[in-house]
């Protein structure tokens, strides 16, 4: 246990030294990690109200509505009527959010390929099948969409 605690641990400075080298050489207008998973959210749900969003950022309304205003004033997301409740704001994704959204999944899935080019098939299976075991077992899913050899 302590040796799968202490390879975990190293994993994760790792995976942040990464996020940090990369968030120093992010072009200035790119989306952060955060606008891009709202980004993500709000196209998947094909809209979400400002309440929704406090929800799935665990976060209050102060800093769900300065998170969205400033998507919005980036042209990624567009603040219109819900048509079920016109007394109801929702936030859907703008043409321009969509093309950025998915221009940013394709690059974030291109870095993922170029790590997993570092391991076997094998590996990859095994990768693959633990990660779904620990999804599961953590209540996050376990099908990401992926066969254990790292293709769709």
């Amino acid at each position: 246990m302590e040796e799968a605690l202490a390879v975990l641990e190293a994993l994760e400075r790792q995976a942040f030294a990464y996020i940090v080298e990369r968030r120093r050489r992010r072009p200035r207008r790119a989306p952060t990690r955060l606008q891009l998973f709202v980004l993500r959210q709000v196209g998947e749900a094909g809209g979400l109200s400002l309440r929704d969003l406090e929800g799935a950022l665990g976060v209050g309304p102060a800093a769900a509505s300065q998170l969205a205003h400033t998507l919005v004033a980036r042209g990624w997301l567009a603040r219109g009527e819900d048509p079920a409740d016109r007394r109801r704001r929702l936030f859907t994704l703008t043409a321009r959010g969509r093309r950025v959204e998915a221009a940013m999944r394709r690059r974030h899935r291109m870095l993922l390929r170029r790590v997993l080019t570092l391991l076997g098939a094998a590996e990859r299976r095994q990768l693959t099948d633990m990660a779904r075991r620990l999804m599961a077992r953590s209540g996050g899913g376990g099908d990401g969409g992926e066969t254990g050899d790292g293709t769709a």
